[in-house]
C-alpha cells in the first residue's frame, strides 16, 4: 500500500519527483493520495493524481484532454506548437467518473474547529503608486513581449513602488516604433539598495498598505500574528522598516524548522512567503494571519489558511486581507 500526503505535489508528470512516486506505485498493490487542494490550477493536473491512485482508469492523457479540457493550439517563440489550457468541459461527466475513487469531506464537517472570520482591510494607493501603475499599463501596451513583466512590477507596487526596479519606469514610450525590441535594462529597486547598504530605512516612504499593516501589528498587541506576502522583498522591507522587534522569517533558502521553532519560542512575528503555505502546522502557537497580498490562486490561498486553521487550534481565528482598488 503506497499513501501519498499532499499528493497535489506531483501534479506535473515530467518532474523527477512524479517519476520517483511512480517507481513506488510499480511495486504497490493499492495507493491513496491525499490532498487538501488536489486542482490547483487546472483540471489536467489531476490527470497525474488519477493516474497514480489508479493508472490506466482512463487510457491516456489525449483521451483525458480530448473529454474534459478545453484547449487551444499555439505557436510558442521556439517555433514549437503547444496546447493551451483554457478550461474545463464535461465536469458534471468527470465528477460521475471519478466518484468510485474519490472521498472528500470538507474541514469542518471532520473537526471541531472554532470559528473563523476574514477582515478585509481597504487601503488607498498613493498618487505615486497610481502614477506608477498608470505608466506600467502603458509600457504593457507598447511592449507585449513583457506584459508578464510589468504584470509582476504592477503587482509589487500595489505593495510599494520601492519595490520596482527603477529603469522600468524611466522606459521610454513608443519601442515598438523605434525598432527596440532588446531586453529591459536592469535596475536595482530602492529595496535592494535598502537590502545592500546603500539607502537607509528612513529613506523608504511607507504606501498606505504597508501603514496599515503597521497598524495591524500595533493592534495585535502580544499576539503571536503572521505575516505573509508572495514577495520576498516585501518582506524584507517590512523587516527593515516597520518591525521594531526581533522576528522569524521562513522564506528563499532558510532553514524552516528552525525558523518555526524561532516562532513557537522566541518571537512573536513570523514572516512567511510562499515556502511556508504547505506542509507547516502553525496552529498551536498562532490564531491570526496577515495575508499582505493573496496569491491569485484561491487553492493557494486555502493552503495558507490551512497553517493555522486546523485540528490543534482551539482560539477563534482571524484572517485578515489589505486590499486596493487597484486596476490590477
Amino acid at each position: 500500500l503506497l499513501i501519498c500526503d499532499e499528493i497535489m505535489r506531483v501534479k506535473t508528470s515530467s518532474s523527477q519527483r512524479t517519476k520517483a512516486i511512480k517507481n513506488l506505485r510499480n511495486s504497490a498493490l493499492y495507493a491513496i493520495g491525499l490532498s487538501g487542494t488536489p486542482v490547483e490550477n487546472n483540471l489536467a493536473e489531476f490527470y497525474t493524481i488519477l493516474n497514480i491512485v489508479s493508472p490506466n482508469f482512463i487510457p491516456s492523457y489525449e483521451r483525458f484532454a480530448e473529454l474534459f479540457l478545453v484547449r487551444e493550439l499555439r505557436q510558442g517563440h521556439n517555433g514549437r506548437s503547444y496546447w493551451q489550457i483554457l478550461g474545463e468541459k464535461n465536469v458534471d461527466e468527470f465528477r460521475e467518473l471519478i466518484k468510485p475513487l474519490v472521498i472528500r469531506k470538507e474541514k469542518r464537517e471532520c473537526l471541531s474547529l472554532p470559528p473563523a472570520s476574514t477582515v478585509i482591510r481597504r487601503v488607498e494607493l498613493s498618487k505615486e503608486q497610481k502614477r506608477i501603475e498608470k505608466r506600467l499599463l502603458e509600457l504593457a501596451k507598447e511592449d507585449p513581449d513583457n506584459v508578464l513583466k510589468y504584470f509582476t512590477y504592477a503587482r509589487e507596487n500595489v505593495i510599494s513602488p520601492d519595490l520596482v526596479p527603477v529603469k522600468v519606469l524611466e522606459q521610454p514610450m513608443g519601442l515598438s516604433l523605434w525598432g527596440i525590441d532588446e531586453p529591459l535594462e536592469y535596475a536595482p529597486s530602492k529595496v535592494e539598495e535598502l537590502l545592500s547598504g546603500k539607502i537607509h530605512p528612513d529613506q523608504i516612504e511607507l504606501t498606505p498598505r504597508l501603514q496599515e499593516l503597521s497598524c495591524l501589528i500595533e493592534e495585535s498587541g502580544k499576539e503571536k500574528i503572521i505575516i505573509y506576502s508572495t514577495y520576498v522583498k516585501a518582506l524584507e522591507l517590512i523587516k527593515k522598516c516597520i518591525i521594531k522587534e526581533p522576528c522569524a522569517m521562513i522564506a528563499g533558502n532558510c532553514d524552516v524548522d528552525k525558523e518555526k521553532n524561532k516562532f513557537q519560542d522566541e518571537t512573536r512575528i513570523l514572516l512567511m512567503s510562499p515556502k511556508g503555505e504547505e506542509g507547516l502546522n502553525l496552529q498551536n502557537s498562532c490564531h491570526i494571519l496577515i495575508i499582505l497580498n493573496k496569491n491569485f490562486n484561491p487553492m493557494k490561498v486555502e493552503q495558507l489558511r490551512g497553517r493555522i486553521e486546523r485540528k490543534g487550534q482551539i482560539r477563534p481565528i482571524i484572517f485578515y486581507e489589505l486590499n486596493s482598488p487597484s486596476v490590477i
